[in-house]
């Protein structure tokens, strides 16, 4: 035991020198190519750098030193064989191999070889934080953009915006970077199949982070599609982007609230070729649009129901399918969502009908009777205002006979009161009704303007509602309780002379003798008449759209239909009515032109006769 010991401590002994001479024969090496390389190499760099542990020969395949001729320049494949195989078959080698020296190269990418980062590093060029620099040195230059004939505009900045490029940002070390989506060596062109871009592979790689909303993806109706080939078939990138995703809270963003039907699901289901292609209803998107909800949502309400909202957001499925959120089964429960109970009682009709068109023959009839009432009713209107003008000014012009205001029609306080209430519910609801339906319209924007956060214009058009019907049950306790306002009502009641007045009128006009016109004539009841109808349908109609969960409870669902077909006509009716036979009777009837100042004042003279001025006015009429 003891010889052995004694020559291995002899042997150990012995080998010293050689040892000592070895390390420093090492050390002399390194800093022998210092001393020459300086002014390349930063000794400082080099050490810190993730080839410090390596010789200067195990990448420059130095033989000997002194070495000459100058020694060959490092090959990466050395060490890294796998990776540079990949970038060799990559989009960027291939286009320096094709002798274009701008494509990246390593050092493009990784840095200098000498001051060379781990990726791990956050100093690294290709450490998450700071790939987005990386990558934007190409690809936001604009001249390689514009020599590449690249095709996305802005990528890096779009993504430094994104949800992903904030995220890293604050430190979020599992948000995704470029090369997380595009790959790190071996990175190809998105037509490219085996691009981790490519629309067949788009799933998959956000699926990597998504996992569970991926997996839903491929059970829609649209993963399938895509699945089974389909180019036209939504992946990932045709909803939320490609370099510039934001959240669905963003205003920016393409899946925001008021963005969904319009800019993304109307894109396909508004498209003609698709709708032929796939066998699909070519209406949907532009029906939407036409309904309430979508009148809502151009309006700017974030809290209407879009597309989404009833259809899903990842787990889209045709209407047939039993697990579909549309399926006449499940219609309740979504429409429960945000109306309690819609649906128990009746079942839901179809939804993808206009607002103002509806889904029963009832509702067709309607829509078809307002749209023959209206145009009769407001151009004989019309036509009575133009005869009773034309009739006028050719009296004034032939016989020198001015029409004159003679009668002593009055309105007292409570009555004023009633009228200025009226009168402007009735211009904010015309205001704020139509601009729901024209909300893109110049004059409806500023009124929308504020929809999406605070639904302004919903609420001044219930506000203006009350007003509207707080005046009517205060005219109708007045007419109630009050002599003077019985008296004005009985003066209103329809009788026959009123029909006897109109041909009197009528023949008047066609140059027959002059009529002699009661205080309160037809034109007077005409109007009073259709405006206790108007705010009795318009008020009724308005109740159900406004308290919907209460009619969607217990009411079938053609009620509201109809309502919304009637509601929408109505006020069509209702505004040219006031604008053509109340706007000439106030303003411009020759007689009181250019105010008749009866609802300000209350006793202004007013009544259209035609008499000649040289003649002394008659007493007024009681």
């Amino acid at each position: 035991m003891r010889v052995p010991q004694f020559v291995t401590i002899v042997v150990l002994v012995a080998l010293l020198p050689a040892a000592g001479r070895a390390q420093k024969a090492e050390k002399s090496a390194k800093l022998n190519c210092l001393d020459c390389h300086s002014d390349k190499v930063d000794g400082a760099q080099f050490s810190a750098s993730a080839h410090a542990p390596l010789d200067c020969a195990g990448c420059h395949e130095v033989a000997k030193f002194p070495h000459q001729p100058k020694p060959a320049q490092p090959k990466c494949a050395t060490c890294h064989g796998k990776e540079v195989k990949e970038y060799g078959d990559s989009l960027h080698g291939r286009s320096r191999a094709n002798g274009h020296p701008e494509a990246a190269s390593c050092q493009d990418c990784h840095g200098n070889v000498h001051a060379l980062k781990a990726a791990s590093d956050p100093a690294s060029k290709v450490a998450k934080a700071n790939l987005p620099a990386t990558c934007g040195a190409c690809h936001s230059n604009p001249e390689l953009v514009a020599k590449f004939h690249i095709p996305i505009a802005r990528p890096i900045e779009a993504y430094q915006q994104s949800v992903h490029g904030r995220a890293i940002q604050r430190g979020v070390a599992a948000a995704p970077a470029c090369s997380d989506c595009h790959g790190s060596h071996a990175l190809f062109a998105a037509p490219d199949l085996r691009s981790k871009v490519s629309r067949a592979r788009v799933p998959a790689t956000c699926g990597a982070c998504h996992s569970r909303i991926a997996e839903v993806y491929r059970q829609s109706v649209h993963g399938r599609a895509a699945a089974k080939g389909m180019t036209d078939a939504p992946v990932c990138t045709d909803c939320h982007g490609e370099h510039g995703i934001r959240t669905h809270l963003d205003a920016g963003s393409a899946t925001y609230a008021t963005h969904v039907s319009r800019d993304l699901c109307g894109n396909c289901h508004n498209d003609r070729r698709l709708a032929e292609k796939f066998n699909m209803p070519a209406d949907r998107a532009s029906t939407y649009f036409e309904s309430f909800h979508g009148l809502a949502s151009r309006s700017g309400s974030k809290n209407v129901a879009n597309c989404a909202s009833c259809h899903g957001v990842h787990d889209i499925r045709a209407w047939s399918d039993p697990l579909s959120a549309v399926n006449p089964a499940n219609l309740a429960r979504t429409c429960g969502k945000c109306h309690a109970n819609a649906g128990q009682r009746f079942a839901l009709g179809r939804i993808h009908v206009p607002a103002n068109q509806g889904d029963t023959p009832l509702g067709a009839l309607v829509r078809s009777f307002y749209l023959v009432l209206i145009p009769l009713t407001v151009g004989g209107m019309f036509l009575h205002c133009l005869v009773d003008l034309r009739y006028k000014e050719r009296m004034r012009r032939l016989f020198g006979i001015q029409p004159h205001a003679t009668d002593g029609r009055t309105m007292s306080l409570n009555e004023r009161i009633q009228h200025l209430m009226l009168a402007i519910s009735f211009i904010i609801l015309v205001i704020t009704g139509f601009a729901l339906k024209f909300s893109e319209s110049f004059w409806a924007r500023p009124i929308v303007a504020w929809e999406g956060r605070w639904a302004a214009r919903a609420w001044i058009h219930r506000g203006a509602a009350v007003i509207l019907i707080s005046a009517a049950v205060y005219h109708l306790v007045y007419v109630i309780v009050s002599r003077p306002g019985r008296r004005h009502w009985m003066q209103l009641v329809p009788l026959r002379r009123d029909v006897v007045e109109f041909f009197a009128a009528a023949r008047q006009y066609l140059g027959g003798p002059r009529a002699t016109l009661s205080t309160y004539n037809y034109i007077h009841k005409a109007e009073y008449w259709a405006l206790v109808w108007g705010t009795i349908i318009m008020g009724a109609t308005g109740a159900v759209l406004w308290f919907n969960d209460f009619t969607l409870r217990y009411l079938p669902r053609w009620v509201i239909d109809l309502s919304t077909i009637i509601h929408y006509y109505e006020a069509v009716l209702a505004a040219l009515a006031v604008l053509v036979w109340h706007g000439y009777s106030v303003i411009f009837d020759p007689a009181h032109y250019p105010m008749d100042w009866l609802w300000l004042d209350g006793v202004h003279h007013h009544k259209s006769a035609l008499v000649d001025p040289s003649a002394e006015a008659e007493p007024a009429a009681n």
